[in-house]
């Protein structure tokens, strides 16, 4: 007899749980095939070559966008695995040809050393042998044997060699790289040029 009067509470509880079950699940997000087939490799090759350009254009920048003026309109990485005579002592740290407006060619390569002392090291061996017939070139005096244009400049850590076959204004390139932290305290500065003398600017 007492079960009679709780009866109307399971019957609620049993009409709330048929309520529940009947209710429509919501409906569920839409999953595209595209994300689950393979892609092609033409896509990604295409968006690494545009990195691969993007990184150039930067270096594009860096040389272009200048108070100086030294015009360069394309750069491409030295590829060519040349071994300079600075490589024994410092690992190079930027090194490309340069391509300025006139369609002049440029081969630029720095060098960074551990400090000071190492620098001086690395250059005053390069004066070593940088004479006639590999003879030794004499401090602030001597004269450097090149067959082609440089401008050679030796900071607290860096060496900086431009390098190309035509005449070039070298203050411009020395204006230029004294805008550049490496090189805003230059040490020896050379203008190289076939036999013609090496001009050895004064440095501050």
């Amino acid at each position: 007899m007492r079960v009679l009067p709780k009866l109307p509470i399971y019957l609620l509880g049993a009409l709330l749980v048929l309520v529940f079950s009947c209710t429509e699940k919501p409906a569920q997000k839409t999953v595209s095939l595209g994300k689950s087939r393979p892609k092609s490799e033409t896509k990604r090759t295409n968006m690494q070559t545009e990195k691969k350009s993007d990184t150039l254009r930067h270096w594009v920048n860096y040389y272009a966008n200048d108070s100086a003026s030294v015009q360069i309109a394309a750069v491409q990485k030295d590829t060519t695995q040349q071994i300079w005579f600075l490589d024994r002592f410092g690992k190079p740290s930027k090194r490309f040809l340069l391509t300025d407006s006139s369609a002049t060619e440029f081969v630029v390569r720095t060098w960074e050393f551990r400090d000071s002392s190492a620098c001086n090291e690395a250059f005053y061996n390069w004066l070593d042998q940088a004479g006639k017939n590999k003879s030794s070139v004499a401090l602030n005096t001597g004269q450097v044997s090149s067959a082609k244009y440089q401008l050679f400049v030796v900071s607290e850590k860096h060496i900086f060699e431009l390098q190309t076959t035509k005449a070039f204004d070298a203050k411009k390139w020395l204006s230029w790289l004294s805008g550049n932290e490496e090189f805003a305290k230059m040490r020896y500065q050379l203008i190289i040029k076939p036999k013609k003398k090496t001009i050895w600017l004064a440095t501050k």
